[in-house]
């Protein structure tokens, strides 16, 4: 923006130009009734704004998305062409967004790839996965007392339960190492 004018009120070409933008752009703010703070004869015709209020009206309004990107561009000393939003609004060069558009489809390429690979898989598939490893290790723990209750009944010495107790889970856990390598290595 220019200095501050002198008066209150200004015509809308020096307004433009106390704002950075052209005649055309605060026209249009004012038929949009983004500027309201507008003196006009009686034929309609506009006189000039209030600048004070015009400027804090224009600055309330301004929408990067809709206008002003002129302005922006010429206050930034790009042109519009070499200029573009991001998705918080603000303004950045088109070379940047470019570059960010690069990375982005390069990472995308990655992700890709790993999927291709086996690196990453879907977070669904894990949990079905997980889930029924679950349920195999649920079966197989219970399924200890009943393969050694025999044993262990017919036995009196402390030291043989113990190993009866031992292997029944020693084998209850291999079997769980032959899920694991079926199910979980490729």
């Amino acid at each position: 923006m220019s200095d501050k004018p002198k008066r209150a009120l200004i015509p809308l070409t020096q307004f433009a130009q106390h704002m950075g933008c052209s005649e055309g752009a605060v026209r249009k703010a004012i038929n949009a009734g983004k500027i309201s703070s507008v003196k006009k004869d009686i034929d309609g015709r506009n006189l000039g704004v209030y600048w004070e209020r015009a400027e804090l009206e224009w600055n309330d309004n301004y929408d990067p998305g809709t206008n002003g990107s002129s302005v922006l561009s010429s206050k930034l000393g790009h042109s519009d062409s070499e200029v573009e939003t991001d998705v918080d609004g603000n303004i950045r060069p088109l070379a940047k967004s470019k570059q960010a558009e690069a990375h982005y489809k390069a990472e995308l390429a990655r992700v890709e790839l790993e999927k291709q690979q086996g690196v990453l898989v879907e977070a669904a598939r894990v949990k079905q996965q997980l889930h029924s490893f679950g349920v195999e290790v649920r079966v197989a723990m219970q399924g200890i007392p009943d393969a050694i209750v025999d044993e262990i009944l017919v036995e009196h010495d402390r030291t043989k339960i113990h190993k009866i107790i031992k292997k029944g889970v020693d084998d209850a856990l291999n079997k769980l190492t032959e899920v694991v390598e079926r199910d979980f290595t490729h």
